[in-house]
C-alpha cells in the first residue's frame, strides 16, 4: 500500500467514526474496513456494506472548462506548492491558486514542460518565504504579478483551524459557492452503481458521501434535499466541517 493509499485509508477511518457519532440511528453491531464495499457492519439481524466517497466539487458538468490534461497540471502544480509551503509556514493551511487558464491552454504557447513546473514552484516559494504572515491573519490575498509566475494570477492561503493536512483546490473557474444539488452527485452515483455488481454479498448497502471540511471547493454553501435514483438501500451526506449528517434515501 503506498503513502496515497495509506493517506485515503485513515481518511475513510476518520470520515467512518464521525459518521458513526454523528448519525443516531447507527446500528450496533462489529464494524470491519474491507474493500469493496469501504466498510462491513455486522448486526444481530443482517450485514450491512459501507461505500464512502467524496462528494466533488467540479462533478457539475457546467464546472468542466478544463481538460484532463490540464486539471492534472494543476493538480501537480498545487500539491508541489503545498508540499514545500509546509515547510516554511507554521500552521496547517488550504491553499486556493487561480491560475492564468490562456497558460495551460493556449496551443499557440509552448507545453508546459516538467522544468517550467519547477520554476513555477520555485518563484512561488522565493516569494513566500519573504513574507510575513500576522498572528491574527486568518486568510491573505496574493497577487503580486511581478512577483508571482506569470501562469498564476493569484493565490488565496487560508488557515486550517482543524487538524488536517494542508490541502489545495483550483479556482480558476471562479464563482461563488453553490448549494449541493443532484447535478452534483449524477456523476458519483453512476460510478458507485456499477461498482455495487462487484462488492462483496451483504444485506443492505449504503452510499457515505462527504465533505473534505474546508470552507471552499470542497464544501457547498448549503445542502438541498432532494430524492435519488440508486440501488443503494441508504445514502447519506456527512458534513465533516459541521458534524452534521443528511439522509437522502
Amino acid at each position: 500500500m503506498n503513502n496515497h493509499e495509506k493517506q485515503q485509508k485513515e481518511e475513510e477511518k476518520q470520515i467512518f467514526e464521525s459518521f458513526q457519532k454523528a448519525y443516531d440511528d447507527f446500528p450496533i453491531g462489529k464494524c470491519c474496513p474491507f474493500e469493496g464495499p469501504d466498510y462491513l457492519i455486522y448486526t444481530a439481524e443482517k450485514k450491512i456494506g459501507i461505500e464512502i466517497t467524496e462528494i466533488i466539487f467540479n462533478n457539475n458538468p457546467s464546472n468542466r472548462k478544463t481538460t484532463k490534461e490540464t486539471e492534472s497540471l494543476y493538480n501537480r502544480i498545487g500539491n508541489l506548492l503545498c508540499e514545500k509551503l509546509d515547510e516554511i509556514l507554521n500552521f496547517k493551511f488550504i491553499l486556493s491558486i487561480n491560475f492564468n487558464s490562456d497558460d495551460f491552454t493556449n496551443k499557440q504557447k509552448p507545453k508546459i514542460s516538467k522544468k517550467t513546473i519547477s520554476k513555477i514552484v520555485e518563484t512561488t516559494i522565493n516569494y513566500f518565504k519573504e513574507i510575513k504572515w500576522p498572528d491574527d491573519c486568518t486568510n491573505k490575498d496574493f497577487d503580486d504579478w511581478k512577483r508571482l509566475p506569470p501562469q498564476i494570477n493569484n493565490i488565496n492561503i487560508y488557515k486550517q483551524f482543524i487538524e488536517e493536512e494542508p490541502s489545495y483546490y483550483d479556482e480558476s473557474t471562479g464563482g461563488a459557492l453553490p448549494s449541493l444539488t443532484l447535478e452534483y452527485l449524477k456523476s458519483t452515483l453512476e460510478n458507485k452503481e456499477k461498482c455495487l455488481k462487484k462488492y462483496s454479498q451483504c444485506d443492505e448497502y449504503w452510499l457515505l458521501l462527504f465533505e473534505r471540511g474546508s470552507s471552499l471547493s470542497t464544501s457547498f454553501k448549503s445542502i438541498e434535499t432532494f430524492e435519488v435514483a440508486t440501488t443503494f438501500d441508504k445514502v447519506f451526506i456527512y458534513r465533516n466541517s459541521k458534524d452534521r449528517v443528511f439522509k437522502l434515501k
